[in-house]
């Protein structure tokens, strides 16, 4: 499986397993960046085109948070986050200290080195030292899929990073399986046919 073709399996299964997990974003419902195939059509309004204001997404996607839902808010490119500073820095990652509530927010973003002046930065290392965010920057297909299922589920704000330019290379993620024959949970690259290694020998 391809790094962007995992990000897109991590979204789908995370829309799959949680009826409170919601998707904003830019030109989402039409697959622009190759990872958001299909999802519009299998979840409706959960999916949502919004438009181009990145603070006024984040800003909604905190309001969301705080009202029992689990918004992804995928940003698409790393120097968008600056348009919205105050509603991460101010707010999503604030949240826990000022009023002890959880903020379970995604935000995907891509950083790509030959964009142009404007679309080129790679701001994680800034985000690093913002307490109360948490910034993962997954590298192969595996950590592309598991870290973007484990920061969905957070209860607090993580910043995703995916990198353009390992959006071809592949590599297999491994699903969290349940037994058919003793209830075993175990990890395997195959997710219709789950058997656990004990119960297929």
């Amino acid at each position: 499986m391809k790094y962007g073709e995992a990000i897109r399996e991590a979204l789908y299964q995370e829309l799959k397993a949680d009826n409170s997990v919601v998707l904003f974003g830019e030109d989402i419902r039409y697959n622009l960046y190759g990872y958001t195939e299909g999802l519009y059509e299998e979840f409706g309004e959960r999916v949502i085109d919004v438009p181009l204001m990145e603070n006024t997404i984040v800003g909604m996607a905190v309001g969301a948070s705080l009202r029992g839902l689990r918004p992804i808010v995928d940003l698409t490119v790393a120097n968008f986050l600056y348009i919205a500073m105050d509603q991460i820095i101010n707010m999503a990652s604030k949240m826990r200290v000022m009023n002890g509530s959880s903020v379970p927010i995604t935000i995907m973003c891509a950083e790509m080195s030959d964009s142009g002046a404007q679309h080129s930065d790679s701001p994680h290392e800034m985000f690093k030292m913002i307490q109360g965010l948490k910034v993962v920057t997954p590298v192969t297909p595996t950590e592309a899929y598991d870290m973007l299922r484990e920061a969905v589920q957070d209860p607090d704000p993580v910043i995703y990073f995916s990198d353009r330019s390992l959006f071809y290379n592949e590599g297999n993620i491994m699903y969290d399986c349940k037994c058919n024959n003793c209830g075993e949970i175990f990890k395997s690259t195959e997710e219709k046919f789950p058997i656990c290694p004990t119960c297929s020998i």
